[in-house]
């Protein structure tokens, strides 16, 4: 079941993150004053003209405070957006995308062939929590999936759990040149798993972690990880 990235929070915890955001906003805007005060920034022949156009400097500045909360909040990961948390079955390890072609009926990569690492059963596995992202600044696989920090293998999914993923939630698919990635690890080496829909089917590439594509907003492409 899709959920919201929001939970409820009283009014009282609306009230003070506002007074807490505004009390900083405010002491970091007296300080800019103060300094472009003393730089002639600010002076007697731009006074009104800078005060009627507050209006504008408020929408912007409010404007920049909902990327940098969306960032503080885990909303926002160096080039992906949250848009939403759900979960993955549990698995019994068995699956593997190569041979899968009930789920996979659009095609796998001819890439599954080339590399037989990539056709490896894993452990059984949990139902798992997952985040489901989007890409909204364009950055190569490296950067993306490196952006969370620390260690990779926290990221990965078995293949089991992707193919597990595809069945649950087949609302993420969709086609004209929109992928979902999935980063899984074999063999101590990473892959990135590309699912996308072709008419009615639903097909899969295999892309290397290291590869030099870029990826963008423009297809609405999306990111799923633990």
């Amino acid at each position: 079941m899709k959920k919201s990235i929001t939970s409820e929070v009283s009014s009282g915890q609306k009230e003070q993150v506002v007074r807490v955001m505004v009390d900083a906003v405010r002491k970091a805007l007296e300080n800019l004053v103060g300094e472009l005060a003393e730089e002639g920034g600010l002076n007697k022949a731009n006074f009104q003209q800078v005060l009627a156009q507050g209006g504008i400097l408020g929408t912007r500045v409010a404007d920049k405070a909902r990327e940098e909360f969306m960032t503080l909040s885990g909303q926002i990961i160096g080039y992906l957006r949250l848009c939403s948390i759900t979960t993955v079955g549990a698995t019994d390890g068995k699956g593997t995308i190569a041979e899968d072609n009930e789920v996979f009926s659009g095609g796998v990569d001819a890439e599954f062939q080339d590399f037989p690492k990539t056709d490896v059963a894993s452990q059984p596995t949990p139902e798992t929590p997952v985040r489901v992202f989007s890409i909204f600044n364009r950055g190569r696989f490296k950067q993306i999936f490196g952006a969370f920090g620390g260690s990779l293998d926290r990221l990965c999914f078995t293949q089991s759990q992707i193919i597990q993923f595809v069945k649950d939630h087949p609302e993420y698919f969709r086609s004209e040149g929109h992928e979902t990635f999935f980063l899984f690890k074999e063999v101590n080496t990473f892959f990135v798993v590309g699912v996308y829909r072709s008419c009615d089917t639903l097909g899969a590439n295999l892309y290397s972690l290291s590869s030099n594509l870029t990826w963008g907003f423009e297809y609405g492409h999306q990111v799923i990880v633990p």
